[in-house]
């Protein structure tokens, strides 16, 4: 598991690859928990993230106080 508090930039957009999917900020504190075995966890405790499955064909954006599991899919 990691925390992260990161501001947006435009110019180079802070994203976490995992191999369940991809979380990209959008100017926010959020954890992420993301083990081979298991599935992707993305908790955001204020601001905006984006999270996408593996294969980037489905997103979601998550806001404060929201809550993400994905299996990859």
């Amino acid at each position: 598991m990691a925390h992260f508090e990161v501001a947006p930039n435009k110019e180079a957009p802070f994203s976490v690859v995992t191999q369940k999917g991809t979380v990209t900020v959008l100017g926010t504190g959020f954890d992420v928990s993301a083990y081979s075995a298991g599935k992707l966890q993305v908790i955001v405790n204020h601001g905006k993230v984006k999270v996408e499955n593996q294969n980037k064909d489905h997103n979601t954006i998550l806001t404060k106080g929201m809550m993400v599991e994905s299996d990859g899919n």
